[in-house]
């Protein structure tokens, strides 16, 4: 299957102008949606951002609780930007049941931004916002939780982003989508210029084989292997968990050959050794599956599924993996690690 070349958007292009006397709304106050929220607020984009939420859910109370204005209903017609933030599951109902309707009922035009291509690729929304009333729809994709999108845009730093356009009808959509992300902070970081079924397949990718999946199982099955050997459940979490943040950080500011110049000689020569062992050809041809599932749509038709019998598989994973071993050392070794943190005084006054 041929993908879209990608590139990276050139900083000089970047400008909040494409937003300017824009009415934001965020839809949605979860993660990602109170980073973006937070970080269009502070950057003055737009004329105002104000936040979608169910008024009786705790996302609102958040929203309300750091002093954002909550919209109703109806008073989306008035906005001239909608980010879709809710999670994927909920974007079809949002977009063809709440936001399209009010702004059709009101004869006006909006346009439609998401943070992920899901639903637009996987999902009957794609064919729904080429429609009326969506002007323009565009995605900007943080490669990133909403809580570090948030403190790298506090710290002056920046999130990478990917950003792609799904329709064009008023020949600024690609300016709008790269002042989103400038907006978030991802300029400071980089933008990558791709197609929202790149963006989408990628993501799907990513999570699955590594970022979640991958890693994982990988730690769950070291850490069985060392406790199933007689070592004690906190050192096998410390050794095989925790110090994983520490190697993560390497290769993030260095890159994977910065990693392994950092390590000792003997961590590289396991490391060079064992490795191959480890993800060998048969992982190889699991991932080539998992990305081919991916990409047919058996991935998100088994998703459907789940939810259409409201998530019972996923319900009895997590509740199996509640009270684990794994996670019972993990909880050990975070208390110890808090405590050892230095204390300012004020905390020693509590």
């Amino acid at each position: 299957m041929r993908t879209t070349p990608a590139r990276w958007v050139d900083p000089q292009e970047a400008s909040l102008e494409p937003l300017n006397g824009f009415d934001i709304v965020v839809a949605g106050y979860g993660s990602q949606g109170q980073a973006q929220a937070c970080n269009l607020r502070d950057c003055d984009a737009g004329e105002q951002i104000r936040v979608w939420a169910r008024a009786e859910g705790e996302s609102a109370a958040r929203a309300r609780a750091e002093s954002f204005t909550l919209v109703g209903n109806d008073e989306l017609a008035e906005a001239d930007l909608i980010l879709c933030l809710l999670p994927d599951e909920h974007h079809l109902w949002f977009v063809t049941e709440i936001a399209g309707p009010c702004l059709l009922s009101a004869g006006k035009k909006a346009s439609l931004a998401f943070a992920h291509g899901y639903s637009l690729k996987f999902t009957e929304l794609g064919e729904a916002v080429r429609k009326p009333p969506w002007i323009d729809s565009f995605l900007v994709a943080p490669c990133g939780p909403g809580t570090e999108v948030r403190r790298a845009f506090t710290a002056g730093e920046g999130v990478p982003a990917y950003c792609a356009v799904w329709q064009d009808t008023s020949g600024k959509a690609r300016s709008r989508a790269i002042a989103l992300a400038h907006a978030l902070g991802a300029t400071r970081a980089g933008v990558m210029e791709t197609s929202v079924s790149d963006e989408a397949v990628v993501d799907l990718f990513g999570e699955q084989s590594v970022v979640c999946g991958g890693v994982s199982a990988l730690l769950q099955a070291a850490f069985d292997t060392l406790v199933n050997a007689g070592f004690a459940p906190e050192m096998a979490y410390m050794e095989c968990v925790q110090q994983l943040g520490l190697t993560v950080d390497l290769i993030r500011e260095r890159g994977i050959d910065g990693m392994r110049a950092e390590v000792s000689r003997t961590a590289l020569f396991g490391d060079l050794l064992q490795g191959p062992r480890i993800i060998n050809d048969q992982v190889r041809k699991t991932m080539a599956e998992i990305l081919g599932e991916i990409q047919s749509g058996r991935f998100a038709r088994q998703w459907a599924d789940e939810l259409s019998q409201e998530t019972p598989t996923l319900t009895r994973w997590q509740r199996a993996q509640a009270g684990s071993i794994i996670e019972e050392a993990g909880r050990a070794v975070r208390r110890r690690s808090r405590r050892s943190k230095p204390v300012d005084s004020s905390e020693a006054l509590d």
